[in-house]
């Protein structure tokens, strides 16, 4: 694997005692750059080169690790161009498959992944926004309404089925009835969070990024002057909102839960993905206050956020996304989800405690991890699986917590 060199955008904005981090991160970017154009064994091609979480052990391109890649990627001066060619692949995957496999290997293509891809294209313009009308941009803008039309959005048994009764959507997987493998297509693989029927459930997390998706689509096709679209988009947007509040939105424990479509009732387990309201915007500013008190009150913990409320420890042993673990993308999503409504603090705290946490163990191994154990930071995580070193995500969000 060859060593691409990357370069900070603004150098003087690392601070001293993070800099040996910073300087690990930029490296370790570097090596994670893998260039597979050609089908071959399991993998299909991709035009352009992409970026793996794990360099010593991955050599596929996942979907929702790239989204916390790229933010972090944008850091560098040679980002724009890597960052525009991961949305292009994004694009082919769409135009090829119909669809964002988990990643780019052809035993995943029954499934997606927790859905970025709109998010991607608009963290790229939010750093180059005059690339806006550019006919690549508009391309991948095309897929990603396709990918929302034709998959997150569908109630085709024949190839998608993910909407639900609710008008809600879930996770799924085209071998059918089994609940494990759209647990994998969450990203969350594995969690108590799902009850063992992830089919069944309505995430609040996946419905708010596709609000997310509406919103962008909305926002892009006013700026590029279609005011039909943009306007039909918002209605959508509203309509999601609406259905959002009334089947996630539990107003006696003032926080958003997925929605059990099944036994037509609220789950009421928690988890760190009930900031995804707040990060999509869709919370009303009380909301907001209830749900930061009551997430904060049961999920924060010495390192940051739990994933979810305590569980048993067979559980806590067997699901790698149960607490006490935390993990970089829920962190960065409570993080600018608590900001977007002003509770600065408490956004502060848990970024601090976070960084804290890393820090900690790259001083001790000399890494960054995928996951961490954030009600001992001092200890491993409790999980059967193993956390792996690198790491993509976390090198992602550190730069983003570091080079604010």
């Amino acid at each position: 694997m060859k060593q691409i060199t990357l370069n900070l955008i603004n150098r003087k904005s690392v601070p001293k005692d993070k800099q040996q981090q910073i300087e690990y991160i930029r490296k370790y970017y570097g090596k994670s750059i893998l260039t597979n154009k050609k089908d071959h064994g399991l993998q299909f091609g991709l035009p352009h080169p992409y970026l793996v979480p794990d360099c010593d052990f991955f050599t596929e391109f996942f979907y929702w690790d790239t989204f916390f890649m790229v933010v972090g990627l944008l850091k560098f001066k040679e980002g724009k161009k890597l960052a525009k060619g991961i949305i292009q692949n994004f694009t082919y995957e769409i135009e090829r498959f119909g669809r964002i496999p988990n990643n780019n290997a052809y035993y995943s293509l029954s499934r997606s992944q927790s859905p970025y891809f709109a998010l991607t294209i608009k963290e790229y313009l939010r750093v180059y926004s005059k690339d806006i009308k550019a006919p690549w941009i508009q391309k991948a803008v095309q897929a990603a309404e396709k990918e929302y039309n034709d998959m997150w959005t569908s109630d085709d048994i024949r190839n998608a089925n993910y909407r639900t009764e609710t008008g809600l959507s879930r996770h799924w997987d085209i071998h059918g009835d089994l609940h494990i493998f759209a647990e994998y297509e969450s990203g969350w693989d594995t969690t108590s969070r799902f009850l063992n029927r992830c089919m069944s459930i309505n995430p609040i997390d996946l419905n708010s990024q596709l609000y997310l998706y509406e919103e962008f689509f909305e926002w892009y096709h006013k700026e590029t002057g279609d005011t039909k679209a943009s306007q039909s988009w918002k209605k959508k947007k509203q309509h999601r909102k609406k259905l959002i509040n009334e089947y996630c939105w539990n107003e006696k424990d003032g926080v958003f839960y997925d929605y059990d479509v099944e036994n037509k009732k609220q789950t009421g387990f928690l988890s760190s993905a009930s900031f995804y309201p707040l990060y999509a915007g869709i919370a009303t500013e009380e909301q907001a206050e209830r749900t930061v008190r009551k997430l904060l009150k049961s999920l924060d913990a010495e390192g940051g956020l739990a994933i979810t409320q305590k569980v048993d420890k067979k559980a806590s042993y067997i699901n790698q996304w149960d607490y006490p673990n935390g993990w970089a993308p829920l962190m960065f999503i409570a993080y600018h989800g608590m900001k977007k409504y002003g509770f600065e603090k408490e956004a502060e705290t848990v970024k601090s405690k976070w960084v804290a946490l890393c820090d900690y163990w790259y001083k001790k191994d000399g890494c960054f991890y995928e996951k961490y154990n954030v009600a001992d930071i001092k200890s491993d995580v409790i999980s059967k699986t193993p956390r792996r070193r690198g790491f993509g995500w976390t090198n992602g969000v550190y730069l983003d917590f570091v080079l604010e």
